[in-house]
This record gives C-alpha cells, structure tokens and sequence, in this order.
C-alpha cells in the first residue's frame, strides 16, 4: 500500500517530504520505497497538492489534507482510500473512475461527521457543473462511501461512453453510500443502476440539484430507505422504468417527497414488496405492474399511500394503472388513494382503462378512487361486492368486470 500525506489546506508547511526542486513531493511508502508525485496549488491559500495519478493500479491512501484530481482511473483490483479530513479540488471536466473495465477495484472514502472528505471544484468562482462524476463500476462492490460532501459536479460525464448526467453514477452492490452530501450539481445528485444493490445507503442530504436528486433503477429501489434529507420541497426520487424490475422482498419506503416512476415499472415473480404508509407515486403515463409478485400498499388512515399524476397540472387519464397479474395470493390494499388515472397505457396488453385492475380475491380496505377518466376497477372476474365499501369520488363506472356489483 502507498501512503500519501497531504498538505493540509490552509497550511503552508506543504506535504510530508517536500521541498524537492523538481516540482515534485518525495513522500515514502513506509518500506524503503519512494514514488514522485506531481504538485499544483492549493486555490485559495497557495498551499502544495499533490495530483491524484491518471492510473491507480495499487492500493493507494490519501489523505488527510488537499489534493488534486483531473481524471483518475482505478484499475486491476486496486483500492483507492481517501481518509477524513481530505479536500478533494477537481478541475474542470473531472472524473473518478472505479473499475472501468468492470474489475473489482474500489474507491474507499472514510470521512467522520468532524471531518468529511469534500469533493468541490477546484474554479476560483465554482457553479455547478464545474466537474463530472465520480463513477462506480459494476464490479466495483468493495466501494464504500461514508461522510463525503460532493458539490458542483453534473457535468456529462466521459468515464463511460453513455455519458452519465450526474455527480454520482453507481453500478455496483457497493458496501456503503452513507452520511453523504450531494449539492448542486449541473444534473442528478447521485444515479443507482440495477446492480446498484447497496449495503447501506443512509442517511443522505441532497440540495440544489437541478434535476431529481436521487435517480434509481427499479431493481435498486428497495435499497433506499427512509430517512433520506431532501432540503428541496420540490425534489422527486425518479424510478427509470426499463427492462429491469424489482425482483426481490423489501420495503418501499416513505421519503418526505414523491417517487416518480418514468414509463413502465414491474415487481417481478421474485419481488415481495410492502409500499409504506405515506408513500407518493407519481406516475408520467404508463402503469405499476405485479407480474406473478406481491405488492402490499400498507396506507394508513393517516398517512395513506397516493398513487398519482406526475403533471403539473393534473387530470383525468394522466396514466394508466396498477395492475395485478398472475398472482398467487390476494393482494392486499390499504388505505390507498387513486386519482387522475385510466388512460389504458401498459395496463396489460389489453389496455384496460381502469385505475385498478386484478382479480376478484384483491382485498381492498378504506381506499379512494377519484378524479378517473375511466372505471375505479377492472377485473377479469366477476367484481367482488366487497369492493363497494371503499370510497368512490365522481367516479362512473365504478367497475369494469363480469356482473358488476350495483353499490348501495
């Protein structure tokens, strides 16, 4: 392992070991070995950095202290650690790049609450956008990240030839994304792709990010729980419907703003999943399927759970469904609202314009449809008569199905 110890920012001693006329800082490794490691300039105290190599292809620590990065991959199985109280100055069109060809290498920031690790732009006047990402890799899951502040990042990010928009592009079942900061970036806070399945992720404030903070693939979901910071009332946690769905048992948690599923989202026949109470969905257009999986909405009186438009201006028809299909058990819905929902889109093949659709052994507790472009309900089967306990807000018809029940 290769040891650096930085300068501290602010302090004009520089790094351990300098001095060299070279323009280099001379630091030993602790086993008779010596590396160079080029310096720049600190930005606002003139103070020594040291350069983050373009290549890290053996354990490296840095830290604590300032340094310096443009674009930095980390290769072969390496591990990068950067310790508490180390200052990150990215500059312009920057990245961070954890297993590029999908290895195992790994990107360790250790911060504390006393002193993070902060990644900021090394411009004199910062705005967002200033750098790009910091990227982990598919094969990257001994990647941790805890008590890290990253601000004004964003920027399209060549690390991969997709060319993420986002301070943080994960892909990797990473052991931790923790007590992190993430502010004004250009784009997305932080991305979650579907391998993206981490260990802990807890506690995290996002702000001033110009797009949703927080994007996730459906497969990542349930590994975001509560208790995320959202300091902006009018941030969304995005749900990118692809071909991936959420395919195992867990919680999908209340956050104090929406989820907003982008197109068509699925639990799969491996999913069994508890929607919590307070939960907000918002819905751009398509529908919420349950293909041979479970979905228990789990709204309480006081806090149900919303299923919704994701329009500004909302109206009748803005999506489609949810929509039960194949399942084993009866799904269980309580205290639920459905509004603004019908037009058909995704909601089977057949494009059943419903709000709710599934079979007759759904069991529907203290549930609201209202503000419907079409039926509250379809199913294949004859409509169960207990349905008609629930709450029905200018809604006609109530059901769509074989001999509907006439509701008193």
């Amino acid at each position: 392992m290769i040891l650096w110890v930085l300068a501290s920012c602010g302090d004009s001693g520089g790094a351990e070991g300098s001095g060299s006329e070279s323009g280099t800082t001379d630091t030993s490794t602790g086993t008779g070995t010596t590396a160079d490691v080029p310096t720049t300039t600190e930005p606002t105290t003139g103070d020594p950095c040291p350069m983050l190599p373009e290549t890290v292809d053996t354990d490296m620590d840095f830290g604590p202290g300032c340094v310096r990065m443009y674009r930095t991959n980390i290769v072969d199985g390496a591990t990068l650690t950067l310790v508490a109280g180390t200052t990150v100055h990215v500059d312009a069109g920057g990245f961070l790049h954890a297993g590029p060809a999908n290895d195992n290498s790994a990107l360790v920031i250790e911060g504390t609450e006393a002193e993070p690790v902060q990644f900021r732009s090394a411009a004199e006047a910062p705005q967002a956008g200033d750098w790009q990402c910091v990227r982990i890799g598919n094969g990257s899951s001994a990647s941790r990240i805890v008590h890290a502040r990253f601000e004004h990042g964003g920027q399209a990010c060549d690390a991969i030839g997709s060319r993420p928009e986002t301070t943080l592009d994960i892909h990797a079942p990473a052991e931790a994304f923790s007590f992190n900061e993430v502010r004004a970036s250009a784009s997305h806070g932080v991305i979650l792709g579907d391998n993206a399945l981490i260990r802990g992720f807890e506690a995290n404030t996002f702000a001033d990010n110009a797009r949703a903070s927080l994007r996730v693939a459906p497969a990542a979901l349930l590994r975001v729980p509560g208790g995320q910071v959202f300091v902006d009332a009018d941030d969304v946690v995005e749900v990118e419907g692809t071909f991936d769905a959420i395919e195992e048992p867990g919680t999908w948690s209340a956050q104090t703003v929406p989820y907003r599923l982008l197109g068509y989202v699925q639990v799969s026949s491996d999913g069994d999943v508890t929607v919590e109470a307070g939960t907000v969905v918002q819905l751009d257009g398509s529908s919420l399927e349950v293909f041979a999986g479970k979905l228990h909405v789990a709204g309480t009186e006081a806090a149900p759970v919303l299923f919704t438009s994701a329009q500004d201006g909302p109206q009748a028809g803005d999506w489609g469904c949810v929509v039960y299909t194949s399942v084993g058990a009866p799904p269980q819905i309580e205290h639920a609202i459905f509004e603004y929902a019908g037009n058909g889109q995704g909601c089977t093949g057949a494009e059943h314009t419903a709000a709710l659709a599934g079979p007759a052994t759904m069991e529907l507790t203290g549930v609201t449809f209202r503000e419907l472009a079409a039926a509250a309900i379809h199913s294949n089967d004859a409509c169960n008569p207990a349905w008609c306990d629930n709450t029905f807000e200018g809604v006609d018809p109530l059901f769509d199905c074989v001999d509907p029940p006439m509701c008193p």
